[in-house]
This record gives C-alpha cells, structure tokens and sequence, in this order.
C-alpha cells in the first residue's frame, strides 16, 4: 500500500511539471487571413442582426472582400430611386486605416459622389478606419444618408459642381437627381455585372410565381410550428416603393 502522503507529494509533482510545461508553451498565435475572414463575417452577421432601412446586402460568392448592395429611397430628392452599388473591403481589412470602397453601378449627380461612381467616405472618416470604433455598419448608414443630405463647401466636396447647384439653384439639381432615379429603375430589373452567384437580381412581380409567397410573408408570426425551417424572402413593390423581408417559416 502507497503512503497517503506520498501520493499527494506525487500529485503536487506531476501538477508542478504541468504548469512549468504550459508556461512555456508558445502563446497562441491566429493567422492574419483567419482574423480577417472572421472579422468579415462578424460585420455581416451584425448587419443581420441590425438591417438598415431600405439597403439589401449579400456577400461575394467568390470574394470575401466584396458585398453587393442596392438602396432604395423612398422619400427627397432621390425618392424612387433604387441603386445598386458595391462595397470593397480592403485585403487587410480590419489591420488597417484603408478606408472601405463604395462604388455605384450609375453615375450619381451628388455633391459626395464623385465622377467614378465613388461614395467620399473620408469626410466621414477623416482620421481613416480605425477598427476599434469603427464597422462597416457605419459605411452603410453613410450610404443611406447621404441621400438625404446635400449641403456642404463646393470647395470640399467630391463633385464640387453639385455642391454648388443644389446651393444655387436647387430646382436644377433635383433635375439632375430625376435623371439618376429614373435611370436607376430603368435598369432594375437588367442582370447585374457582376459575375456572381450572390448578385442581386431582381424580376418582375409574376403573381403565379410570388403571390403565394407574399401571403407567407404576410403572414409571419402567426404560426407556432416550432418544426418549421426558416428561409429568408423578400418582396418589393418599385412603384409603391414597399418592401418587406422578414425570414418565415414554411
């Protein structure tokens, strides 16, 4: 029989080379394309949870560093408007001060859209990213507002001759944005440019087709089948300038 004190003197032992053993262990190292790929999905998981009103995103299927998005306005001087547009993370996003890259599918006449399609997002970040406070979120909600706002200095603006019409001469800048919303629906439902699996496309209301899943839709919450699957559908009426999407159980 083994002394009861030598088997605690054994234990503290084996618990002493252990502890020397993870003591020295190299500290545990994530690989830069891991933080990346998981931060990436962390900020879409968080625009699912928290959707901004009237923009649709969904990831690259083939490019982590790409969303498609589409925005539609429904009220102001772009009201009707429904625009589609890319976000371009960069490569090494969040390690970084880069700034995110929104580009429009069609030339915008606004004072922060430049002549290349892009959103000036440095007026909004102006000390560049900064991952501690900053998410993609907000690149979004930029987005969404600057529909709704145009006044600043011709003098820092990306598209200065916009800045100084709606100044100006108002009237003929909501011209302009006329122009944009109508040619924006005129190519609603063409296919997208981009060669993707994940580009949204949009098709014309074909009521043998949707009728039924707008009834579904319509009709979430009030059922208790807790057996169901979830999918995720959308439905929007571009004259009315309704949408809903909600996840429903079928």
């Amino acid at each position: 029989m083994v002394p009861t004190a030598f088997k605690s003197n054994a234990a503290e032992q084996e618990g002493y080379e252990f502890a020397e053993e993870a003591r020295q262990a190299e500290p545990l190292k994530l690989n830069e394309s891991l933080i990346v790929s998981h931060t990436i999905s962390s900020e879409f998981a968080r625009l699912c949870r928290q959707p901004i009103d009237g923009i649709y995103i969904t990831s690259s299927a083939s490019n982590l560093f790409e969303w498609f998005g589409i925005i539609f306005i429904r009220r102001g001087v772009f009201g009707g408007g429904i625009f589609r547009f890319n976000l371009l993370i960069p490569r090494k996003y969040p390690l970084t001060s880069e700034l995110p890259t929104v580009k429009f599918h069609i030339q915008i006449f606004h004072p922060h859209i430049d002549k290349e399609k892009k959103l000036d997002l440095s007026r909004y970040f102006p000390e560049g990213w900064k991952s501690e406070k900053h998410h993609l979120h907000n690149v979004l909600l930029v987005t969404q507002r600057i529909f709704f706002s145009y006044d600043c200095d011709p003098s820092s603006c990306a598209n200065p001759e916009a800045a100084l019409l709606w100044k100006e001469q108002p009237d003929q800048f909501k011209q302009m944005a006329k122009e944009a919303v109508n040619l924006s629906r005129s190519q609603v439902y063409d296919e997208p440019p981009d060669d993707d699996d994940n580009a949204i496309r949009l098709t014309p209301w074909d009521t043998s087709m949707h009728g039924s899943v707008r009834e579904k839709m319509k009709s979430f919450g009030s059922r208790n089948d807790s057996d169901k699957r979830y999918v995720a559908l959308s439905w929007i009426d571009t004259d009315a300038m309704t949408y809903m999407n909600e996840a429903i159980k079928v």
